[in-house]
């Protein structure tokens, strides 16, 4: 042991020193360890199912969808500005779904082809 300097030798001396007294103490080394392992694996699954989760939640409440919202209401302020309409607020718009957004950006376009 005097040989090995280093923290980590010294400390995986004294781990074999001690499993090398008894196969009680041997037993009790692996029993731990195998707890320790199947610990960091427990918490590794349940930091995926969270991860899993929040990400689901995020597109529930739209936050994967809210930048598809922020495009198509950008479009449709930007055609109401060339049709010379009032531009709708991006508060506004933003409460509008998907459908209804699409609706809006597709009668502006006609208008638009119409006018032109």
């Amino acid at each position: 042991m005097k040989q090995f300097i280093e923290p980590e030798f010294c400390k995986a001396i004294g781990v074999l020193e001690m499993i090398s007294k008894s196969p009680d103490d041997l037993q009790y080394y692996e029993d731990r360890l195998k707890f320790l392992r199947d610990e960091a694996a427990k918490l590794g699954a349940a930091r995926e199912e969270g991860r899993e989760e929040g990400l689901e939640e995020g597109e529930v409440i739209g936050v994967g969808k809210g930048v598809q919202l922020g495009k198509l209401a950008g479009r449709i302020q930007t055609l109401q500005e060339l049709l010379g309409e009032q531009v709708s607020l991006d508060e506004e718009l933003l409460l509008e779904n998907t459908e209804m957004l699409m609706n809006r950006l597709e009668s502006l376009q006609a208008r638009l082809k119409r006018r032109s």
